[in-house]
C-alpha cells in the first residue's frame, strides 16, 4: 500500500549514480499514524525526471490480520426472544420430537436445563417454577477435542443458534433454517416473538508486540476516541456505541462493541487482538412475527450489519476482508 509520496528538486543526478534516501518518519507529508519517528521496513521507489525527483514510499507496517484467511468472523449468533414463556410440557415434547433429527444433524451432545428461574424486576426478585422443572435444553456439535462449534439453545423465553464455522451468508442461513427452522416455526404457532437479534463477532490479531498494537491501522478514526497510551498500543481499551433506527418499518437497536484483548500463547506469549461485536436487534411492533417474516428480516439485518462493520474499519483492512467493493467476506 502506498503510505506517502514526496516530490522535490532532482538536482544534477548523473546516470547510474547511487542515491541515498533517508525517510523522515516525522515528515508532514506522511499520514498521521506514521509521524512517530519509529524505524520501519518500507519499499522506496524513486523516479528521476526533470525537473523533479519523485519518491514513493510503499510498505506494510501494520501486522494486523483477520482471524480467518478471507474474513474476520469468529462466530455468528441469532437470538429470538419470546413474548410469553413456553410451558415445561411443551418444551419436553419439542425436545422428544426432534431427538432423531438432532443426531442426523450431527449434534452429539444434548443437555437438559432444569431448576428455578430467577427474575429480577423493579418490584423485587421472584422465582419461577419448581427446582426440578425443565426450562430448556441445548444441542452441541463438538470437535474431536470436545470444543463446541455449533449450538442450538431452546429455553422457555428464547431460542439461540450460534456457529463458529461461518463461510458465507447463504450457507449460514441455510444451516440455520435446517437446524432451528422446524423448531422455531412450531414455537411461533404457540407464542409470539418479541425481538430478533443478529450478532457478528469479528476478531483481528496483532502479529507484533502488544505494546506496538496501534488500533488506528485497523480501525478508522479510533484514535480520536482513545487516550494516547491506548491509541499507541500501550494499554487495553473498550469502545461502545449504540443507537435506534428504522428498518423496513420496524425499530432496530444497533449495538457495537470494540475491545482490545490480550491472551496467552505457549509459543508467542501475550497476543493482542481486537474483537468487533456488531448486533442488530429488531423489535416487534405488537404484530405476530411469523417464521417466514423473520427470515425475510434477517437478510436486511445482515446487510445493515455489513455496513456498520465496514464503517469502523480502515480502508486497508476493508480490502483484507473483502468488503471494499461489491463482494463481501460476509456475503
Amino acid at each position: 500500500m502506498s503510505v506517502g509520496r514526496f516530490t522535490g528538486p532532482a538536482g544534477e543526478l548523473a546516470p547510474n549514480r547511487a542515491l541515498s534516501v533517508r525517510l523522515d518518519m516525522t515528515a508532514s507529508w506522511l499520514p498521521n499514524a506514521y509521524r512517530d519517528g519509529k524505524d520501519r521496513s518500507v519499499k522506496v521507489l524513486i523516479t528521476i525526471g526533470q525537473p523533479e525527483l519523485q519518491v514513493n514510499i510503499q510498505g506494510r507496517t501494520v501486522p494486523w490480520r483477520p482471524l480467518q484467511p478471507n474474513h474476520a468472523i469468529e462466530r455468528v449468533r441469532i437470538i429470538v426472544a419470546l413474548g410469553t414463556p413456553l410451558p415445561s410440557k411443551f418444551l419436553r415434547s419439542v425436545a422428544a420430537d426432534n431427538d432423531e433429527r438432532r443426531l442426523a444433524l450431527g449434534f452429539t451432545s444434548k443437555n437438559l436445563r432444569r431448576g428455578q428461574q430467577i427474575h429480577f424486576q423493579p418490584s423485587g426478585v421472584s422465582f419461577g417454577g419448581s427446582p426440578s422443572e425443565l426450562w430448556g435444553w441445548d444441542w452441541q456439535r463438538l470437535t474431536a477435542g470436545n470444543r463446541p462449534v455449533e449450538t442450538l439453545v431452546v429455553e422457555n423465553e428464547a431460542i439461540v443458534y450460534e456457529t463458529a464455522e461461518y463461510i458465507r451468508w447463504t450457507s449460514f442461513l441455510r444451516r440455520f433454517e435446517e437446524v432451528a427452522g422446524p423448531i422455531l416455526d412450531k414455537i411461533l404457532t404457540v407464542v409470539d416473538a418479541a425481538t430478533m437479534s443478529l450478532e457478528y463477532g469479528d476478531r483481528f490479531v496483532f502479529e507484533g508486540r502488544p505494546i506496538d498494537a496501534r488500533p488506528d491501522f485497523l480501525l478508522a478514526n479510533i484514535s480520536a476516541l482513545l487516550p494516547e497510551n491506548a491509541a499507541s498500543g500501550g494499554s487495553l481499551w473498550h469502545v461502545h456505541r449504540g443507537w435506534f433506527e428504522e428498518l423496513e418499518g420496524h425499530k432496530v437497536l444497533i449495538n457495537q462493541n470494540l475491545d482490545a484483548q490480550d491472551s496467552k500463547s505457549p509459543d508467542r506469549g501475550t497476543i493482542r487482538s481486537v474483537q468487533v461485536l456488531t448486533k442488530t436487534e429488531l423489535r416487534s411492533r405488537g404484530e405476530q412475527l411469523e417464521y417466514e417474516v423473520l427470515k425475510e428480516k434477517l437478510a436486511s439485518m445482515h446487510e445493515r450489519s455489513k455496513e456498520i462493520f465496514k464503517s469502523v474499519l480502515s480502508e486497508g483492512m476493508q480490502a483484507q476482508v473483502g468488503i471494499r467493493g461489491e463482494t463481501n467476506g460476509q456475503s
